[in-house]
Parts: structure tokens; sequence; C-alpha cells
């Protein structure tokens, strides 16, 4: 059987949710073959894996501390001409492969194409429209543009596949909320001391905040783990631009500063561990995010003192600790969702 995925490349969430779905995918069905539509960092990690076509995709981009609608449509201004270009290339491409089913994670043009090209969608996406109610109304333009356009992919869409933070479980029509799609941990590290770990997120939005921990991060006796950035190894500062070990760092360590994105935020959670969360203001998934979590996680002021931020988790480590343990998270997102993957067989 053969299965393309299409895969966001707009930060590394989208990414490592769909390795899991694949890995999964590959253990029940041995002799199926993967090919993958991506852009950025999705095209860049699955390129060395499978067949994978480079596609153009969207852009976000924000300061320090916020984004707002405006910002997106100039970013995008021209993504009409994209999609168009985007439309096409997947569509012929898709004749030639001729899948027996596509799974799509973030990019709307590859429903609308694999729609014309009669084959069967899941969908997999963070975005939840029950939780839209909260979103603040001076994004409410961004919001209403997300609304429309979900609910049309999900009506063109087999099934959605909507892996959640802190909701429940449940099936409401067509749309399936699974747990929480975690990798599974490479191997067992030994440290001699717990560090702190650090996230990006693999987007641009990361470097900002991790850029003014690090101004003080010398100041305080514990160890940090960058996940994101590319640079040279200072004092107590060590530094990974990608690596495949970050769940088995995450696991020992003491607690994670990272962005409020969906996938880093699920694995902290389902590993218990202590929560510093930025978050970019105005994009409506961090919105949502920071909604979902914020009575488990601190919330950090992007603009805010970092050293006071930093020394004010440091000392509530243990109490942000006993907060998350409160949760129980199964982490079996990936089986469920490749259950109801194999269900359209």
């Amino acid at each position: 059987m053969k299965f393309l995925f299409s895969i966001s490349g707009i930060g590394l969430g989208h990414t490592i949710r769909q390795k899991a779905i694949i890995d999964e995918l590959k253990r029940r069905e041995e002799d199926s073959e993967i090919v993958v539509f991506g852009y950025k960092n999705s095209y860049n990690y699955f390129k060395k894996r499978f067949k994978t076509y480079d596609i153009l995709g969207h852009s976000f981009s924000g300061n320090k501390c916020e984004t707002s609608s405006f910002n997106i449509i100039i970013d995008n201004f021209f993504y009409i001409f994209i999609f168009f270009i985007d439309f096409f290339n997947v569509f012929f491409r898709m004749l030639f492969i001729r899948p027996n089913l596509v799974i799509v994670d973030g990019d709307p043009v590859v429903v609308l194409a694999s729609k014309l090209a009669f084959r069967k969608i899941v969908y997999v996406y963070n975005y939840d429209l029950n939780e839209v109610k909260f979103v603040k109304r001076k994004i409410h333009a961004q919001r209403g543009f997300f609304w429309v356009v979900l609910k049309l992919v999900y009506k063109l869409s087999s099934k959605v596949i909507i892996p959640v933070l802190t909701q429940e479980k449940r099936v409401e029509g067509k749309i399936n909320y699974v747990s929480q799609i975690i990798r599974e941990k490479e191997k067992e590290l030994k440290l001699k001391k717990k560090p702190i770990l650090i996230s990006t997120g693999g987007s641009d939005f990361g470097v900002d905040f991790v850029d003014h921990i690090l101004e003080v991060a010398d100041e305080f006796n514990e160890d940090f783990i960058v996940f994101g950035l590319d640079r040279k190894d200072k004092k107590n500062v060590k530094f990974f631009k990608f690596s495949e070990d970050f769940l088995d760092y995450l696991k020992l360590s003491k607690g994670l500063i990272c962005l409020a994105g969906h996938n880093t935020l699920s694995e902290a959670l389902f590993f218990k561990k202590a929560i510093l969360v930025f978050y970019i203001k105005g994009l409506i998934e961090h919105e949502q995010n920071i909604n979902l979590v914020k009575d488990y996680v601190m919330v950090g002021d992007n603009c805010g003192d970092f050293k006071e931020i930093l020394k004010n988790y440091l000392n509530n480590i243990k109490l942000l600790e006993n907060k998350v343990k409160k949760l129980d998270l199964k982490g079996d997102g990936a089986k469920q969702a490749v259950d109801i993957i194999l269900s359209l067989k």
C-alpha cells in the first residue's frame, strides 16, 4: 500500500509528529511505501529517509513579543501564486504517484489537490475549533480565516485527527481527538547533572527569547542545553542544531523552557516536566495552546525581565512539576492515528 504524507515545514512540530505516525505505520505495514511532500524543515528531514518532493509552502514571521494578522498577510502576500504553483505541482505528481491514501499535516492546498485526484484524505492538525471562542478579539480576522479554511478542509477530508494537549479524547463525526502523539525514545543517556532544556521549536520565532535567556544563563548554577541553534558551546550552555536525542535529554532533564508549540508541549507534559513557556502574542495556535496548558505551566513574558523570569522559574520547578503530575496523559496518539488511517484501507 502506498501512503503519501504532506507535512508542513514551519517549525519542527509537524515533522516530529508525523515521524511518530510514520514509524508506527511502518511497524504495522512493513511493506508499505511512503512518499512525502515537504518544505523547509520537513523536506530537509524526510529527504534522507523517503522519496520526498519539495513544495513552496507558506510563511510566518514575528518579532520578540508578538505578530499580527497584518504581518501574516504581508508575509504571505504572494501566497495566492504559491498556492497555485503548489497545487499543480502536487496534483500532477499525485497522478503519477497514485497513492492509496493521503495524510496531510497542515497544508490545505494538498487536501484540495488530493480531493480532485479522487484520493482519500486524513487531515492531521492541532487547531481545535471548539477552542476558538477564547481567542482575543484583536486577532478575530486571523481566527475567522482559520475557521473558514479549516471547516472547508475538515469537510473535504475523509477523517480528521486532532491530537489533544489537555482536552478530553473524543470523536465528533469524522473528527477524532486522539492522545498526545509522542515519539519513542532512542536511547538511555547518562548525565552528571540534570540540565534545563531550552527549545526554539525549530522556527525563527524562538531565537529571540532564547538569546535573552542566554544573556543571563551564566548567573545561575545550572547546566542548559539548547536545541535548535548551531552555536559554539560556552560556560554552562551546550547547543544542538537538531538532535534525535531530544526526548532522551527531556526525560532526564530538570525542566524545559520552550515556545508554545503543540508538539513540544505535548512531549514535556507527557514526561511530567516543569515548563516555562513563552508564546507569540497574536499567533492563533500559540494563543490556543497557552489557554489549554496555563494551569500546569509557568507563562513567561517575552518582553519582561528575563533574569527575574528565569529566577522565578528555577525557584518553582518542584511546584510546576507537581502540577503536571496531576495530568493523566497516555501518549499513544500515534497508535490511535494509525488505527484511523488503516481503517480507510
